[in-house]
C-alpha cells in the first residue's frame, strides 16, 4: 500500500517544522495508486506499508500500526457484532482493491491465522473512500489503525476482534545501488520523527 493518506493525516501537517529547519530543501510529494518504480520516475524515497516484492530496493522500517477491523455502531446493529473471524462471511465488507483484487484480512491470535477473503459488496483503491463507505454505514472494513484513530476514539466507529488483530510494519524504501543523498536521510529520519508522534502509529526508533 502506497500510504498518501498517511502523509496527508500526519506527514503534511508537520512540514512547517521541517522547512524550518531545512529551509533550502524542496519537498514534492507525489501521490501513486500502485507501487511507483523509485528509479525510473525520479523518487528519492516513498512510504510503503507491508512487504515488499522489489527486492532491489532498500528499505527502512519507520513505524509500524495495528490492523484492525471497524464498523459503525449503527451498522452493527442492524447486521450483529461478529465474534470471530469465521463470521465474517455473513456481513458485508468494504475491501481495499491492490493490484486488480480484494487484499485478504489476515488475523493473528497466538499460533492461529486466518484469512478472510472478503467479497466486497464496495471495493475501492483508495483508502478514503474506504473509510467513507465505513462511516456511511456500507460494511465492515479491515484497515489500518491509523485510517480510523479519530472515529475509534469518538466512538463513531467500533474496533472488532481486537484479540485478533495483527500489527503491519510502515517502511521507507529507496532504490538500491546509489548513495544516500544527505536531504533524503533527513526527511526520513523526519519521517520517523513525525509517525512518533502519531497516537496510532507506534514508532521503532
Amino acid at each position: 500500500m502506497v500510504l498518501s493518506t498517511l502523509t496527508r493525516l500526519y506527514i503534511v501537517p508537520r512540514m512547517g517544522e521541517f522547512f524550518d529547519r531545512y529551509p533550502s530543501i524542496a519537498v514534492e510529494l507525489l501521490n501513486f495508486d500502485r507501487p511507483p518504480n523509485l528509479i525510473e520516475e525520479g523518487i528519492d524515497v516513498a512510504i510503503h506499508s507491508g512487504d515488499l516484492s522489489d527486492s532491489s530496493l532498500i528499505a527502512k522500517k519507520i513505524a509500524e500500526t495495528s490492523v484492525v477491523l471497524v464498523a459503525t455502531p449503527e451498522y452493527l446493529e442492524k447486521h450483529g457484532t461478529p465474534k470471530h473471524p469465521n463470521q465474517l462471511g455473513q456481513h458485508r465488507s468494504v475491501a481495499y482493491m491492490y493490484q486488480g483484487a480484494p487484499r485478504p484480512w489476515v488475523f493473528e491470535k497466538k499460533s492461529t491465522r486466518i484469512v478472510h477473503q472478503p467479497d466486497g459488496n464496495l471495493r475501492t483503491s483508495d483508502a478514503e473512500q474506504m473509510r467513507a463507505a465505513v462511516l456511511n454505514h456500507l460494511g465492515i472494513a479491515n484497515g489500518p489503525a491509523w485510517l480510523f484513530a479519530e472515529e475509534i476514539a469518538s466512538g463513531a466507529v467500533r474496533r472488532l476482534l481486537p484479540e485478533y488483530e495483527r500489527r503491519k510494519s510502515i517502511f521507507a524504501p529507496r532504490a538500491g545501488g546509489r548513495r544516500l543523498a544527505a536531504k533524503t536521510t533527513v526527511f526520513i529520519d523526519f519521517l520517523v520523527e513525525s509517525l512518533a508522534k502519531a497516537p496510532p502509529v507506534r514508532s521503532i526508533a
